[in-house]
């Protein structure tokens, strides 16, 4: 296995391109932040006016637009990382292969993590590290593809991304999404539904597969969150999490908690919020440990 260096992060340059007022728009129908408006949660983060924000009667309307300024804003002040080429599939060996085994399966569902956004070669993605774990503990090769788009909600994944699992039988799937749900702000029970939905496609699409889903990581681990928003992200992840598992056990499917995995600056991208290299190496070695073969 290609040896693996992390990369330093500049935290408090994240933190800074994070907090700079735009010269411009915060994003396609967005406004430049004014400062000393927004709640004190949120204020480094969140414009106060524009057209996303409805008027002072509409609470709810009013919450909808304040977090869709909050994950444009995040997503504006992000350095732009690209997903490394050819990273959609690829083949395990492990180190003493079983004689006579045969391949086992794999695939990784998901958002940008699980394409390989915040890895600079297709060996370092979640998926082939994660195959290449798991090809190790079996003995067996793992052959492993990805089906995973940036920016991809839980109801994305439903909706766009699991009828490619039917390309081809499956051994192993593993659900790594979450992430964008809680950074747009989507509800409990809203995430509950489409988590819901989620697993029933995956587990009628790939019948006798074993179905592993991650957890959410822990926000107040990525520069490029502010403390007081990653902190109430903190929280609200927590939530997320709860429902991820619930849906899992119901569905005899694996939840493995991520958030207590041990990430510094040094296992992230250069975005302050991907995981990179070595983050995804420590992401694999956690979701190993809960595949379990039928």
């Amino acid at each position: 296995m290609p040896r693996i260096v992390p990369r330093k992060i500049d935290v408090d340059a994240v933190q800074r391109a994070v907090r700079r007022p735009g010269p411009g728009s915060t994003g396609p129908g967005g406004t430049a932040p004014q400062p000393g408006s927004a709640p004190a949660d949120v204020a480094d983060v969140a414009p106060a006016g524009g057209p996303d924000i409805a008027p002072a009667g509409d609470a709810d309307a009013r919450r909808g637009g304040l977090r869709r300024a909050v994950h444009r804003r995040i997503a504006a002040r992000a350095p732009k990382l690209e997903a490394p080429a050819e990273a959609e599939s690829g083949v395990a060996t492990p180190e003493a292969l079983r004689d006579g085994s045969t391949a086992i399966r794999l695939a990784v569902l998901g958002e940008s993590t699980a394409l390989g956004i915040g890895c600079d070669a297709p060996e370092e993605i979640l998926a082939a590290q994660l195959a290449l774990v798991f090809a190790d503990r079996e003995q067996r090769q793992v052959e492993w593809r990805t089906a995973a788009a940036e920016g991809a909600t839980v109801d994305y994944c439903t909706t766009h991304l699991v009828d490619r699992l039917a390309r081809s039988p499956l051994d192993v799937v593993v659900v790594a999404a979450g992430v964008n749900d809680l950074v747009r702000g989507h509800r409990p029970r809203r995430f509950a539904r489409d988590v819901e939905a989620l697993v029933n496609r995956i587990t009628a699409t790939a019948p006798g597969a074993a179905v592993v889903v991650s957890g959410l990581p822990d926000p107040t681990a990525m520069p490029l969150l502010p403390r007081p928003l990653a902190a109430l992200l903190a929280r609200r992840a927590r939530t997320l999490d709860a429902t991820l598992a619930d849906a899992a056990r119901r569905h005899h499917a694996t939840f493995v908690p991520i958030r207590d995995l041990p990430l510094g600056a040094d296992h992230l991208a250069a975005d302050g919020f991907h995981p990179g290299p070595a983050g995804c190496r420590a992401w694999a070695e956690e979701l190993a440990g809960g595949i379990r073969l039928g």
